[in-house]
């Protein structure tokens, strides 16, 4: 398969995250955010999650806020 059979099949949803300004990179986050809806979910504070979840990532606790900004917004 190559890369523009790949587009042209996922066409119409691409435009949709482009229009409304969606990261295709975005989706490297898609299990951090579920941890994050999770661990919020259970009652565990906001410091302790963006902590766990950078160290857990391997990134740094400004981009699990973020990412979770990012992921929260309404479209």
């Amino acid at each position: 398969m190559t890369q523009y059979e790949i587009l042209n099949a996922a066409q119409s949803i691409l435009r949709l995250m482009a229009d409304n300004g969606i990261k295709a990179e975005d989706v490297r986050y898609i299990d951090m955010y579920g941890e994050w809806c999770r661990l919020k979910g259970e009652g565990h504070k906001v410091e302790y999650i963006a902590y766990y979840l950078s160290e857990r990532y391997e990134c740094n606790r400004a981009t699990v806020y973020r990412v979770v900004k990012r992921m929260a917004r309404k479209i």
